[in-house]
């Protein structure tokens, strides 16, 4: 059966087969509604589901990539439902939005009459530690049939070092690659306005964080890769409007592109360690926490090249689960942001890992 689901899911990837995609809402508590995406084969006959959770994103559900790989799992014979998940749309690193999401989700599913069996989380970069939350809640896991991470990260230090300096410490060499500054904006957006200064949270720097959170919308907007030269204008245009001081840690954070990352340095050590600490204060739960105990089985997948998360987070996200032993995955065919070719043959070595997880992945639910 997993074999003929991956070989289903390889024809959607190509886009092949019959598959539609539907737009809905789903209820909320107090009344509310979010926006929702189904993607399915035709039919009304019973079969396996996922909940998808887009990362953040402007386009949330409607993601090109996102659709596509549902449109993929669709192939493979089950269904496919993205939820909005409305503070990440707007670039907000909100740990605590996916929990109500998700419940309300499978709350759906469970008496949707299309749907066997409990379904599986699948959750794409800053979605992926937070389906692992998910699985250890005792209220939430015990209803899934398993969960899966792609991308996503679990140290916020390691995550800021890589993205301001570009080298990933792997076990034999310390590699560099050129970060993709989309997740260096975002973060910077979100926690610079938390940094002391003078022993005290004081705000003066949201000004910065602002500018940075535009140019991340713009961005995702554009859909044109974060490192292109063609943001340099827009930097500048956001670097005018701001004091000197903050011009300048403005361009630290996005220097043109030519000059991209800033590099290994003392000023960017100190920022890191700033930036760092006020995120681990503002946001206790960021990162997940050692010793996890799980109510359902976790498969952890990554791409060696990805330019947004280092790969390396991968292992780090499976330290820290106790049980059950997670299954993980690195490959250098996927990578949510970059990603290149390693030849012929290390790239056959490499399809064939890759199809053996996804295997394992779409046996879940």
């Amino acid at each position: 059966m997993s074999i003929r689901r991956l070989a289903g899911f390889g024809l959607g990837w190509i886009g092949r087969g019959d598959v539609t995609v539907e737009t809905s809402t789903l209820p909320m508590p107090g009344g509310t509604t979010l926006p929702m995406i189904r993607v399915a084969r035709p039919g009304s006959d019973p079969r396996p589901a996922w909940v998808a959770l887009h990362g953040i994103t402007r386009p949330g559900p409607e993601h090109p990539q996102l659709v596509r790989f549902a449109r993929a799992v669709a192939m493979s014979g089950a269904s496919v439902v993205i939820p909005e998940i409305a503070p990440w749309r707007e670039l907000r690193l909100d740990t605590g939005a996916a929990g109500a999401v998700v419940r309300a989700t499978l709350d759906a599913l469970e008496r949707d009459p299309r749907v066997i069996g409990p379904p599986g989380l699948i959750g794409f970069s800053f979605g992926g530690p937070q389906v692992i939350r998910i699985a250890a809640d005792p209220g939430l896991g015990p209803r899934l049939a398993g969960v899966a991470s792609f991308g996503g990260f679990a140290d916020i230090e390691a995550m800021l070092r890589f993205q301001m300096t570009g080298i990933v410490e792997e076990e034999d060499r310390v590699r560099r690659l050129q970060p993709d500054p989309y997740a260096r904006w975002i973060i910077a957006a979100n926690y610079l306005p938390l940094v002391e200064e003078g022993g005290q949270e004081g705000g003066g720097l949201t000004p910065v964080a602002e500018a940075l959170a535009a140019l991340a919308r713009e961005a995702g907007d554009r859909r044109t890769p974060s490192w292109d030269p063609v943001y340099d204008p827009r930097k500048e245009q956001l670097a005018s409007g701001l004091a000197a001081d903050q011009r300048e840690l403005f361009r630290l954070f996005a220097p043109p592109s030519e000059s991209d990352p800033a590099g290994q340095n003392a000023e960017v050590d100190a920022w890191i360690a700033r930036l760092v600490a006020a995120a681990r204060r503002g946001a206790p739960d960021l990162e997940l926490t050692q010793g996890m105990k799980l109510h359902t089985a976790v498969h952890i997948l990554h791409g060696r090249n990805d330019r947004l998360v280092p790969w390396t987070e991968a292992h780090r996200l499976a330290a820290r689960i106790a049980s059950p032993r997670p299954s993980t995955t690195v490959t250098a065919l996927f990578a949510h942001s970059g990603g290149d070719s390693d030849g012929p043959l290390a790239d056959a070595l490499e399809a064939w890992r890759l199809a053996g997880a996804l295997r394992r992945v779409l046996a879940i639910p």
